[in-house]
């Protein structure tokens, strides 16, 4: 594969927050009412008969629409949101496909799937290249723009799914249920008060 560009003009100025997605998402579904009535544990009506390739693709879209909602949070302050796709890549995620299916496509995942060191150089790319700043809500592939499918542009899935999210996780947190907030959740915190200086 490729190698994202890099100029001689160094590392990120921005803030960034990168979420991994793939090309995959064009084929997902997601309902953020289904997400709501289900605590998550769905993301649309079909959830039951999808197989696992479909059950991806959904949660890349829900990635997709995040990142979108993040970018229009956050717009105008000093971070930036960036979608990455890393392309076909030859890890450990095949494992949890079918046995028969996984010595089928050995021989093609093998010889024509990206290594994981070489797809990880587009998200290192869009974490830290200065060339990235400013392209808030922007979908790369090695370091360049490419077009998010039609769903992924759904500004108002987004907003309400991001909505969603936030209705769950704060009742997953709530004192009546006996948890104690976790750091992921204060993390999420500090990074909400940061990007409001």
């Amino acid at each position: 594969g490729s190698s994202p560009r890099r100029g001689a003009s160094g590392l990120r100025a921005n803030r960034r927050v990168v979420i991994v997605g793939s090309r995959l998402e064009a084929r997902g579904s997601v309902d953020p009412e289904v997400v709501h009535s289900t605590g998550g544990a769905r993301l649309n009506k079909g959830w039951a008969g999808r197989d696992a390739m479909l059950r991806y693709a959904d949660t890349k879209l829900c990635n997709m629409l995040l990142a979108a909602a993040l970018a229009e949070r956050w717009r105008g302050k000093a971070v930036d949101v960036l979608a990455v796709t890393p392309g076909m890549v030859h890890t450990g995620l095949w494992r949890h496909f079918p046995q028969w299916y996984q010595a089928l496509t050995y021989p093609v995942r093998a010889l024509a799937l990206r290594s994981a060191d070489d797809a990880a150089q587009g998200v290192v790319f869009a974490a830290a290249a200065i060339e990235a700043d400013g392209k808030s809500g922007a979908y790369l592939s090695d370091g360049l723009e490419v077009e998010p499918s039609q769903g992924a542009k759904d500004g108002k899935a987004a907003a309400r799914l991001y909505e969603v999210c936030g209705e769950l996780i704060a009742a997953d947190r709530s004192p009546r249920r006996g948890r104690r907030e976790d750091p992921c959740r204060r993390v999420s915190m500090q990074t909400e008060q940061t990007v409001r200086l």
